[in-house]
């Protein structure tokens, strides 16, 4: 920011604008919405009197107009939200109107902290992107009659002249909070299909184990509590894969034929007589991991929920597609997907999910003859 060499001493408040504009036009290209108007409520507070500052904006994901940047509010003040019409700031924005209140006694005004019981006048000024708001700039004063209508130009001036800039500012940040709300989801994703996974195969080797120490089967008993072993270490793999993508950023990618290979052991160690018929394609990574983690979801839920003897799991090719295919013998989608047992849902959302990142399909089908089917079908090679 450069205001401070362009704007002189006795400079006005059309010299004010101008220098802000020009110094916020140059980071325009990444601006940070709360250092951008806390740079600007800075700047006024050299021109205007005032106590207590405030830059308020509507967030549409939790609709509800909130403080951006502020000075001299605690933090508790600077928390607040409010909902639409519920307080001068939202009604200022939402009609775009700006206000003067030199007696805030007079006014349905919300007070809840300590300072709002001081503030006694504020001036709220809109910063518009041509007929729409984007937020308002408030200033504050312990006193009644603080402000003039030459405050009320000036910051109105302010407002209009700034509105673009932080329309972009504000667009800006929603992005990066989106990006950021993706993030988490797609490593929920990941813990969830990865180590919960193996958490849920570890729970049925032990429960194996104890039944077959109660029937005095010690040599199954030992297989199981291997299986345990093995299961534990590799939770302890898929955390540390986990813990590293999150660290370095850099996506990790599954290998499809590794995974299959790796289920159809799980599946057969808990009883369930599985078969793997993998053709060799020729996948692109993100279509392999795609179908890595529908493939373990699709075992996970036969060991967990049907009661399968058998099961089958096969990749093939299908014209310029590749088809996955987890199939056993259970007791069917109707109970497998019902009311009681509601995890499955959420690992039927994450195989959709998964699907549909590779422009793939997903459909979850009655067998052939009895149980459950699970089929995904992907692009070989998918458009750039």
């Amino acid at each position: 920011m450069s205001l401070e060499r362009d704007l002189s001493p006795g400079a006005d408040g059309r010299d004010l604008l101008r220098a802000v504009e020009q110094a916020l036009t140059v980071s325009r290209r990444s601006p940070e919405l709360p250092n951008l108007l806390g740079y600007v409520l800075d700047k006024i507070s050299e021109m205007v009197e005032m106590v207590w500052a405030a830059a308020w904006v509507f967030r549409e994901d939790e609709d509800a107009w909130v403080v951006a940047a502020s000075l001299g509010l605690t933090p508790e003040a600077a928390g607040i939200r409010f909902r639409s019409g519920t307080a001068l700031p939202c009604r200022v924005g939402e009609t775009g109107t700006p206000q003067l209140v030199n007696d805030l006694d007079e006014r349905e005004f919300h007070r809840s902290t300590e300072e709002h019981y001081r503030m006694r006048s504020a001036v709220y000024a809109p910063l518009k992107v041509g007929a729409r708001t984007v937020g308002v700039l408030a200033v504050y004063a312990d006193r009644r009659d603080c402000y003039t209508d030459q405050d009320l130009a000036l910051l109105t001036g302010l407002g209009e002249h700034l509105g673009v800039t932080v329309a972009f500012a504000i667009m800006e940040d929603r992005a990066k909070r989106i990006a950021v709300l993706e993030e988490r989801d797609r490593h929920a994703r990941d813990l969830h299909d990865g180590v919960q996974q193996v958490l849920s195969s570890l729970r049925i080797y032990a429960l194996e184990a104890r039944k077959a120490l109660a029937g005095g089967d010690g040599g199954s008993a030992a297989r199981y509590v291997d299986e345990c072993a093995d299961a534990i270490t590799e939770a302890s793999e898929e955390l540390s894969v986990a813990i590293a993508t999150m660290r370095q950023h850099a996506d990790v990618y599954n290998d499809i034929y590794e995974v299959g290979a790796r289920m159809r052991r799980r599946l057969a160690a808990a009883g369930v007589d599985a078969e793997l018929h993998f053709d060799h394609l020729v996948l692109e990574p993100a279509t392999s991991d795609a179908l890595s983690w529908i493939c373990r979801e699709a075992a996970t839920n036969v060991l967990k929920h049907s009661n399968a003897r058998a099961a089958t799991l096969s990749l093939r090719a299908e014209g310029d597609h590749a088809v996955l295919t987890v199939a056993d013998d259970g007791v069917g989608i109707g109970p497998a997907l019902g009311g009681a047992t509601p995890g499955v849902h959420i690992g039927l959302q994450v195989m959709h999910e998964r699907a549909a990142q590779v422009d793939g399909e997903l459909s979850v089908l009655p067998g052939e003859q009895a149980g459950a089917r699970v089929r995904c079908r992907v692009p070989l090679h998918r458009r750039g």
